[in-house]
This record gives C-alpha cells, sequence and structure tokens, in this order.
C-alpha cells in the first residue's frame, strides 16, 4: 500500500506544475502587449504623406577658399525669430546679451495660424532706416522648435522676393 500511495503522490507532485501557468501568463501579456503596439502604432500614421521641398546651401571644404566679401555678425544684426504664434524682430544682440528686455524687440503676431509676411515687411523696413543699422543687407533667421518646415520655407521664399535682406543666414538653439 505505502508503494501505491508513493506513486499516487508522484503523479499529483508532477501534474500539479505552477511555472506551467507562469508561463502561460507571461506569453500571454507579451503578446497581448505586441499587438496592441502594432495597433497603436497603425492608428498613428498619417493618411496623406508630403514632402516639402528646402533648399539649404552646403559649402564643401577646400583649403584654397578665398572671399574678397566677408560679413561680421555684430550685436546690431538684424535678427527674424519664428515661433508658432509670431514673428519677432529686433537686433541680434537683443536677442542674444539683452534677452530680458523687451524693448529692442519687436513682433508680428500670427493671424489664425498664417504668418503676416506683408505686415513684417512693413514694419521692418522703417525699423532698419531708423535704427541705422550698417549691415541691412544681412539678417540672421532663427525658428523655433516647434515651428513648421512649411512656415520657415514660406518666410525665407518671402525674404528672397522682396528683397529685404540679400543674405539670410539660418540660426538655431532656440527651444
Amino acid at each position: 500500500m505505502t508503494l501505491l500511495l508513493k506513486i499516487s503522490k508522484t503523479k499529483k507532485r508532477l501534474s500539479n506544475d505552477k511555472f506551467i501557468f507562469l508561463h502561460c501568463l507571461t506569453f500571454g501579456l507579451a503578446g497581448l502587449l505586441a499587438v496592441s503596439a502594432y495597433s497603436f502604432r497603425l492608428l498613428t500614421f498619417p493618411r496623406h504623406w508630403t514632402i516639402t521641398e528646402f533648399d539649404i546651401p552646403v559649402v564643401k571644404e577646400q583649403n584654397s577658399i578665398k572671399s574678397e566679401d566677408s560679413e561680421i555678425l555684430r550685436e546690431s544684426t538684424p535678427t527674424v525669430v519664428l515661433t508658432q504664434k509670431a514673428i519677432y524682430y529686433g537686433s541680434l544682440g537683443a536677442f542674444s546679451k539683452k534677452f530680458s528686455e523687451r524693448d529692442e524687440k519687436f513682433m508680428v503676431p500670427h493671424r489664425q495660424g498664417h504668418l503676416q509676411l506683408a505686415k513684417l515687411a512693413e514694419n521692418v523696413k522703417p525699423w532698419i532706416a531708423g535704427a541705422k543699422i550698417p549691415s541691412s543687407h544681412l539678417a540672421v533667421i532663427i525658428p523655433s522648435s516647434d515651428t513648421s518646415l512649411s512656415s520657415l520655407v514660406e518666410l525665407v521664399n518671402f525674404m528672397r522676393n522682396e528683397k529685404i535682406f540679400d543674405t539670410v543666414i539660418l540660426g538655431g538653439g532656440i527651444n
């Protein structure tokens, strides 16, 4: 009878595996996470893909580059800062050393999310003439990190077409 009792206990012990339940639970949760991650990824895809073309000039490094004309960025260099809510303009010093002061910065707010470029042009031209900026043909554009590329392209093309500035330098570093 003891032999039958030992065989019975051995069968119960072998069939009562706690780890099978944990393995099934772990694989089930991993499968559920994989399916839900794939589903959420599909939900976040845009319906239409778009391409925005924008030419950024690239200069190849050469040892024999000699330039007759050169420009120096000064504190008085005109600077245009593009954000989602407005276009700010002023001198480079107003956006660097005198950042907390509001006297030397001017703003052209967007109207319903659209850039007010005509208003920017009619405000910038008298400001440049009144401020007597020596390097008025050179400007720095600094887009904020949340600015769309299409807004930046629109602003650069406008400045190129209106001939407000001859040379536009694309800056960065504003969050």
